[in-house]
């Protein structure tokens, strides 16, 4: 169950029996009391009033009734006649005289305790107290049983219901809390443990909590954590093969240009010719390595949120016809066929847009790189059918295999048409980095021979 399921359990229940006890309480009470036992009876006999009792005697007998207790029985006795009573043994309006009465009380006083108390109805009578025999002269008999009588300490029965009922709610209360604080505690044991594996660099056993029946919402952290081994896992392959690929594929450009220099030095190559060349491959060299260092820093550059500070609105009609331009010049040197259709309205989107142009001057690049003399690229934007602006630069060159399709976007990797091109394998992961970090997305499409489409989707 969920701490917080199992929290509103306590406060429900906090909440509800004090409410119940408030509630059943009067309700005992009244089953319990005086009133409920005597004043159905006494109301039937009111209502005959065989005595011809004024309304002031009713009035005086009703008071006297609600203040006897509910284990006291009594019997009201006047002019021969039971007006009232709670003695099974006797009748309510049934006739006896005094002697059956006394009677009675001595064949049960061993079994009861018996009190009497006499009393006279309407004012004007009390004069006529002396006169024993007078006719308004009333007995009221009450007892009470000898048992109970011995236990003066037993607590009264609604004391011992209220006990009971907190007794019931604070074990209750207990319980749930107990249950609570060992689930916490099972919780935070697991969960430490969990990171405590992630702090020792354990990152290759998976944190497994599934199957759990009892899994509430410190259980389900587990599952952050399991991503975060997972996140710390790939970037440390990641790491891995970002250094394994970069000692091997600076070491091809940084050996050549050691070697030429080294030949110039040495006086090997001594032709003005041959030292010319020689310049320019280290010249080419170096300039391929400082793309392959920008690179670099553009891909390490997106692992910081920092960046995004620095986004400003960029009126994106008007750059992408201005990056169409500059492709442009850049295929009549390579002699392609280059078309531009920008069909969309004047927006600003926020973006860095150093980085963007470096995303799509990667896409172009590979563009220009794997297509042919008199091959086609091209450049749109337009709406897609959900309003969201698309960006496409597609060629008809030799294309990407199905199987490398899934993969162009990782570090370091070279489709199998790119063994013979120089590089480090990480321009598409670094535009793939760039379009992320903007919030964007970036798909691929391609066949082999027929062409290939990137194509980037503005949110």
């Amino acid at each position: 169950m969920k701490i917080k399921n199992q929290i509103s359990l306590l406060i429900t229940g906090i909440l509800i029996l004090p409410t119940l006890c408030m509630v059943l309480f009067p309700i005992y009470t009244y089953y319990n009391s005086p009133r409920r036992f005597l004043m159905k009876g006494y109301r039937e006999i009111r209502k005959i009033n065989e005595a011809n009792l004024s309304e002031s005697d009713w009035n005086q007998i009703q008071n006297y009734i609600e203040k006897i207790p509910p284990e006291v029985q009594i019997m009201i006795f006047f002019n021969s006649k039971i007006i009232l009573s709670t003695i099974p043994e006797i009748k309510t309006g049934s006739t006896h005289n005094p002697k059956e009465l006394f009677d009675f009380v001595q064949t049960t006083n061993s079994s009861y305790d018996y009190q009497f108390q006499s009393f006279f109805l309407e004012e004007q009578t009390k004069k006529e107290a002396r006169d024993a025999s007078h006719k308004n002269k009333g007995l009221i008999i009450s007892r009470f049983d000898a048992k109970e009588k011995n236990s003066l300490k037993r607590i009264p029965k609604f004391m011992m219901h209220i006990f009971f009922v907190v007794l019931v709610f604070e074990a209750l209360s207990i319980t749930v809390i107990i249950l609570i604080a060992k689930s916490v505690s099972n919780s935070i044991e697991i969960i430490q443990k969990a990171t405590q594996k992630i702090a020792n660099g354990e990152l290759d056993t998976k944190l497994e909590i599934s199957g759990r029946r009892n899994s509430n919402e410190i259980l389900q952290l587990t599952e952050d954590l399991e991503r975060m081994r997972k996140a710390l896992k790939e970037n440390l392959e990641r790491r891995s093969r970002f250094i394994m690929g970069i000692s091997h594929d600076l070491r091809t450009p940084v050996a050549l240009i050691k070697g030429y220099s080294e030949a110039v030095s040495d006086g090997i190559v001594n032709s003005i010719d041959d030292i010319k060349k020689s310049v320019s491959i280290i010249n080419t060299k170096a300039g391929q390595l400082e793309s392959m260092i920008n690179d670099l820093i553009n891909y390490v550059k997106m692992d910081n949120i920092e960046w995004k500070k620095t986004l400003r609105p960029v009126e994106l009609k008007a750059f992408l016809k201005d990056f169409a331009a500059n492709m442009e010049c850049a295929a009549e040197l390579y002699k392609r066929k280059i078309s531009s259709s920008i069909e969309i309205e004047e927006q600003q989107i926020l973006m860095d847009k150093n980085l963007f142009t470096r995303a799509l001057e990667n896409i172009y690049g590979n563009a220009l790189r794997y297509t042919n003399d008199g091959d086609s690229i091209s450049l749109e934007a337009k709406k897609n059918s959900f309003g969201k602006t698309e960006i496409s630069i597609s060629d008809t060159g030799v294309g990407i295999p199905e199987e490398d399709l899934e993969k162009v976007f990782e570090l370091f990797f070279r489709a199998s048409n790119s063994r013979r091109e120089n590089g480090m394998g990480i321009g598409l992961s670094v535009v793939k980095s760039i379009i992320d970090s903007h919030g964007w997305s970036i798909n691929v499409k391609s066949k082999p021979n027929k062409g290939t489409t990137f194509t980037i989707t503005l949110n």
